[in-house]
């Protein structure tokens, strides 16, 4: 029989790793470790190193993110949020790509070893898991100062709650006279009171105290600063023995009586600004000025087309609106109603309600309001003609007064300073008819929602909303809330109305992600689509589970889900297990640990795999380890439909211990480990590759055959390791094929291609296999 040639020139179709050498193409391979899946024409040439981006030398206090992901600043830089589980932390490294990068961090945070990023419109909301104390976090820029103080620079760090206009309760343990009698018939102002707790109170403020009978509803704003214990010091307003003669001996408190610190409530500050002029009744109405603070005139009869009527409360509510446009759920502020109210006193007229409003908490002596703070909203509701102190007895839905932009100095708001210190604003506002939006069309909020927050194990964002899964609803705790996905507010991913928007999953839900116009969630064993405007559950894949958001990659060609039983496509119509190529490896080869199933059957529950996808080679990159030591990289190129096996160093086996991976801001894959963050693929040089051919049998698998020569062509090939086998044996080099030096008879031949550390750009573009058939007697 005459010579024949066998070339192979096409090495693009990747590996198979335990097919039938029958069942694949020729130049398909059994092994291809770090070869690039965009070489043109087929070429075996190496993929580029990876580029190390920063680590903790040139960048001070980093650690490795266990959880990360890029935030593309408008301004034009990128920032690297992360979560690092060790050191409890939350971190960003600001403008990372670049020399002039920082690193800023949040310590002591609480979490269940999960953390969910999502990011949007210069900010990141950060889920920590579904403890009582996974309080999830938000990261973004404050632009704007309070009340004309500049604005903190760079990002901030704060807990994603979107608190509503704090009050904080203490009681009196018993009455307290407002004056000393000494010497007899001459009255002063007592200095001090000592209440049953003021650890939450700030240092410094205006409290609200009850005066004489409560029944009364009779109020009195105090400013205060902290003695030693419980005791405050206090300071009256000016005009007190006007409205409080002592010869009457009035009180404040009382056994068990509230007294009141409010960032937003009633209350006036004089013309000086240097003392506080009592609130003397908020919730009745003071026709002549200098009446005892009892005595109230009487009322005009109500008439057609009033816009206030008598004996009627009015109940207030007051809102922050955090980031320009988030608002907080409401704050029926306690004592807080106003009977009939301040108006046009000079003809008794039911056309306008006055309201004045003491502001708190935005000041350096008392900050316990929020930096990310910008407005604060007034709210007014008909009570009806009863009163309590909680402003729950509503009748009408709160409608909106006025939003007050606090973020500059406005003239209308004046100060009060106690201490040389700047304690708060008072602000009045008039409104002449009850006809405001409603605050739950302002807010997409219930009125009742003390709390517009949950606490949740993994997240995604559709249509502009964050869809949050596994959760723990701190307004609801003696519930298990495991099993809900929560929708958020349109556009405000820390806001959520818990009390209509969600969706109660058959099994707690360990990813979620959105693809192609629907939300799909994951329990352990199933994948389930849900309609995300009307939440409801469409569909459910069984046996399709998936283990975190980590091992799941939407792309705008498929869903990709990584788990236990293999590496799966899902294109919105059928799922596809696609991972058959790689899932085993032929244990001749030497590279058995290499299969994906081999590595989920050694490592057991502890095999936890990473999925990202690089757009610009349009590969899908499966991240997983043998053992604790031994870990493999799946790359999956959806040109060709092939796989092909990759390292993270320039050695096949030296994968660092990458914890988490994410899409860089030049959509490249970033892999965070001990070493730093590495950009996948963009480094300058070439690793060293591995391509070993199937057992190639020229179409005769029994037939007998004498191998006389292997050549190979392309840039640099001469400087590539090539070795053979023949029918299994141990791998020879080429040259004792070439000069005859060794037996060349048998079935099947196969090529091994290396590079070399000294020549990494050693490229194949052919490999020639010079044979013939071998003929027996009969």
């Amino acid at each position: 029989m005459g010579r024949k040639l066998k070339e192979l020139r096409q090495f693009e179709k990747g590996m198979y790793g335990q097919a039938d050498g029958t069942d694949i193409p020729d130049d398909a391979a059994a092994i291809c470790i770090n070869t690039e899946p965009e070489a043109p024409y087929g070429t075996i040439r190496g993929i580029a190193e990876d580029l190390l981006v920063f680590n903790t030398s040139n960048i001070a206090n980093y650690n490795d993110f266990d959880v990360m992901k890029v935030l593309k600043d408008r301004s034009g830089t990128n920032e690297l949020i992360g979560v690092d589980f060790s050191d409890n932390t939350v971190g960003i490294v600001s403008d990372y790509d670049t020399g002039s990068r920082q690193y800023t961090e949040q310590t002591g945070i609480s979490h269940n070893n999960v953390a969910s990023i999502e990011t949007v419109n210069n900010q990141a909301f950060i889920g920590l898991g579904n403890g009582s104390t996974n309080v999830p976090q938000w990261v973004g820029k404050v632009n704007k100062g309070q009340f004309g103080d500049t604005a903190p620079s760079g990002y901030q760090i704060e807990d994603a709650a979107l608190t509503p206009p704090k009050v904080i309760t203490t009681t009196f343990t018993s009455a307290v006279n407002i004056y000393n009698e000494s010497p007899p018939g001459t009255y002063t102002t007592i200095t001090q009171i000592t209440l049953s707790d003021t650890s939450e109170l700030p240092s410094i403020g205006v409290i609200l105290v009850p005066i004489g009978n409560l029944d009364d509803y009779n109020y009195i704003a105090l400013a205060y600063d902290k003695a030693s214990g419980n005791t405050l010091n206090i300071g009256w307003p000016s005009d007190i023995e006007t409205k409080y003669p002592g010869s009457g001996n009035p009180t404040i408190g009382g056994t068990g009586a509230i007294a009141y610190y409010m960032e937003v409530g009633p209350g006036y500050v004089d013309s000086s600004g240097f003392s506080m002029i009592g609130v003397y009744n908020p919730t009745k109405t003071e026709f002549s000025d200098g009446s005892n603070y009892d005595n109230n005139a009487s009322y005009p009869t109500n008439r057609l087309g009033d816009n206030f009527e008598e004996n009627t409360f009015y109940s207030i509510g007051v809102s922050y609106i955090y980031d320009g446009y988030k608002e907080s759920p409401i704050t029926r502020i306690p004592a807080g109603h106003y009977y009939f109210g301040f108006g046009d006193t000079s003809d008794f007229s039911h056309e306008e309600l006055t309201f004045r409003f003491f502001i708190q908490g935005f000041t350096d002596a008392i900050s316990t309001a929020s930096s990310r703070v910008t407005s604060i909203k007034f709210y007014v509701n008909i009570s009806g003609s009863e009163y309590n102190t909680n402003g729950t007895n509503q009748i009408n839905s709160y409608r909106l007064m006025e939003q007050l932009d606090i973020s500059d100095s406005i003239n209308s708001v004046k100060t009060l300073t106690r201490s040389t210190a700047t304690v708060g604003y008072q602000y009045n506002i008039t409104i002449g008819a009850y006809e405001g939006d409603l605050y739950t069309d302002e807010s997409g909020l219930s009125e009742f929602q003390s709390s517009s927050n949950v606490y949740y194990n993994v997240s995604c964002q559709h249509n502009s909303q964050l869809f949050a899964a596994n959760v723990y609803n701190p307004s609801t705790a003696d519930e298990n809330w495991t099993n809900y996905i929560v929708r958020s507010v349109e556009f405000a991913y820390d806001t959520f109305n818990w009390t209509r928007d969600y969706l109660v999953m058959p099994n707690p839900i360990t990813a979620i992600v959105s693809h192609s116009g629907r939300v799909y969630a994951f329990d352990d064993y199933n994948m389930y689509r849900i309609n995300p405007d009307q939440l409801y559950i469409e569909d459910t894949f069984n046996g399709l589970g998936c283990g975190s958001n980590q091992a799941i990659q939407s792309t705008e060609y498929a869903l990709f889900i990584a788990n236990n039983t293999g590496i799966h496509m899902y294109d919105g119509r059928s799922v596809q297990h696609i991972s058959k190529p790689v899932d085993f490896i032929d244990a001749a080869e030497g590279f058995a640990s290499f299969g994906y199933k081999e590595c989920v059957k050694n490592y057991g529950s502890s095999f936890k795999p990473l999925v990202s996808f690089d757009s610009d080679k349009m590969c899908l990159l499966v991240f997983g380890n043998y053992d604790a030591t031994n870990r493999r990289i799946w790359s999956y190129c959806l040109p060709n439909q092939a796989w092909f096996i990759q390292g993270v160093t320039s050695g096949f086996y030296a994968i660092p211990d990458i914890k988490s991976i994410t899409t860089s801001a030049n959509n490249s894959v970033l892999a965070s480990h001990s070493n730093g963050i590495y950009e996948l693929n963009r480094g300058s040089s070439l690793k060293l590759y591995t391509w070993i051919s199937k057992k190639l049998n020229m179409n005769q698998v029994s037939q007998q055959k004498k191998f006389r020569k292997v050549s190979v062509s392309g840039n640099n090939s001469g400087n590539a390791d090539v070795e053979y086998s023949i029918d299994g044996a141990t791998f020879s080099d080429i040259s004792l094929l070439n000069s005859s030096l060794t037996s060349s008879n048998g079935k099947n031949i196969q090529i091994k291609a290396k590079s070399t550390s000294g020549n990494l750009n050693a490229e194949i573009d052919d490999i020639s296999i010079l044979y013939r058939d071998r003929l027996f007697p009969k």
